[in-house]
């Protein structure tokens, strides 16, 4: 991974007066929020909310906006520290035991909470600086980091293929295969929410995959979220049809105990979107080289 970094003063969504800086069309709290979790508790803003504000730097007119902010943390300790903050701000006693908004909820990866309008989440499931978690990320396209430097500036750390792929409207994927699940249930919850952020991420990007390797990586992972799915849907089948090559379905049978009832449904569903042409995915989701 080639990691390069800059100034956030060349994003026009990002405002700059001596060393505050604020997000434009967000409200006053959500910004000194923000700037409170990396300037006191070492925190950084990464994935899709950096991406978007990045946009203009990679020279993408991105169609989508961000539906939350991730923040990380260096170590466990700062993590906590962030935490105490947000249960100050919210007045929550016991954040195990609070389930309406704003507090949203916890879980094994992050805690979750909403602020301004948006769907804030303190990410507990791993720290470290930056470099670390940003190659822990399967997605290159989310590769983008926003913190603070040594001189107190905001500026933006990101991986050095992340302007082309926004630019260019195309996918960058390696699978990660070291996660680790302590019961069949997190399986499940994981794979349903990991095939709809897959999906998610086909919407953003439509133009196809930047190398082989991506696609061979996503249908495994397609593969792997759909043994869990209870039902198939007709849209989730269309994409893993649009994406196979001859002898792909073999393969997957072969790695995955996708069993008989996964192959029925695959050749009745699957089959009659791929001859169709229903599926316009069957017509984005290409292999092709970027020009740059």
């Amino acid at each position: 991974m080639n990691i390069k970094s800059c100034p956030v003063e060349s994003s026009k969504e990002i405002h700059i007066v001596g060393k505050t800086f604020t997000f434009r069309h967000h409200p006053r709290l959500l910004n000194n929020f923000l700037d409170d979790m990396l300037r006191k508790h070492n925190g950084f803003l990464a994935g899709s909310f950096a991406v978007y504000h990045f946009r203009e730097l990679a020279n993408a007119k991105l169609e989508w906006r961000p539906n939350d902010i991730d923040v990380y943390f260096r170590t466990e300790e700062d993590f906590n520290s962030g935490v105490e903050q947000v249960k100050k701000m919210l007045g929550i006693s016991d954040t195990t035991s609070l389930e309406t908004k704003p507090y949203m909820g916890e879980s094994i990866r992050a805690l979750t909470f909403n602020l301004g309008g948006m769907a804030i989440q303190l990410i507990k499931a791993m720290f470290g600086p930056i470099e670390e978690i940003l190659g822990t990320f399967d997605f290159t396209n989310s590769k983008c980091a926003i913190s603070i430097n040594a001189d107190g500036q905001p500026i933006f750390t990101y991986e050095e293929e992340l302007p082309r792929l926004l630019s260019g409207e195309m996918v960058k994927y390696r699978r990660q295969t070291n996660l680790k699940f302590e019961t069949e249930e997190e399986r499940k919850v994981y794979a349903t929410a990991n095939l709809k952020r897959l999906e998610k991420y086909f919407d953003r990007f439509p133009k196809g995959f930047v190398d082989e390797t991506s696609r061979e990586h996503v249908i495994h992972q397609y593969a792997w979220d759909l043994n869990y799915q209870t039902q198939y849907s007709r849209w989730s089948l269309g994409h893993l049809v649009s994406m196979l090559a001859e002898g792909d379905l073999e393969e997957l049978i072969l790695f995955y105990p996708l069993g008989g009832d996964w192959k029925k449904a695959f050749d009745t569903k699957g089959e009659s979107l791929k001859s169709s042409g229903n599926n316009v995915w069957h017509h984005k989701i290409a292999v092709v080289d970027i020009p740059f």
